[in-house]
């Protein structure tokens, strides 16, 4: 379920991390129709889970460094289309000190120098 979701943790010392456009993103899926890979949710069900998650996870503040930091590594690695997603996340994780992530998307974090963990592999 996670993996069709895109949702991503960062780690913070060890202990999950979530940022907002993890959070973002999850919304989109949560609550898409199922008939389009969706999960068909209500808003309040998808609003119930985000809310677990913020009491829950550490919450990785928006700090307005983050978009200079996402316009330097789609320029440096010549980032095109949807994977300028994944770099917004990068950048929300490099300007709060994160390094690695908990993703099935190794590929597009790996190139920002993102340790990446595959789930699969726990």
């Amino acid at each position: 379920m996670w993996q069709r979701a895109g949702l991503d943790w960062a780690f913070a010392n060890d202990n999950p991390a979530v940022a907002a456009q993890s959070l973002y993103e999850f919304w989109v899926v949560a609550t898409r129709p199922i008939n389009q890979n969706g999960f068909g949710w209500t808003p309040d069900r998808a609003a119930a889970w985000i809310h677990v998650c913020q009491r829950t996870y550490h919450f990785l503040p928006e700090d307005p460094k983050v978009f200079d930091e996402w316009m330097s590594l789609v320029s440096r690695h010549d980032t095109k289309g949807k994977p300028a997603h994944d770099a917004r996340l990068a950048a929300c994780m490099n300007v709060n000190g994160i390094g690695k992530i908990l993703t099935f998307n190794a590929r597009d974090f790996a190139r920002y120098g993102i340790t990446v963990v595959d789930p699969r592999n726990l």
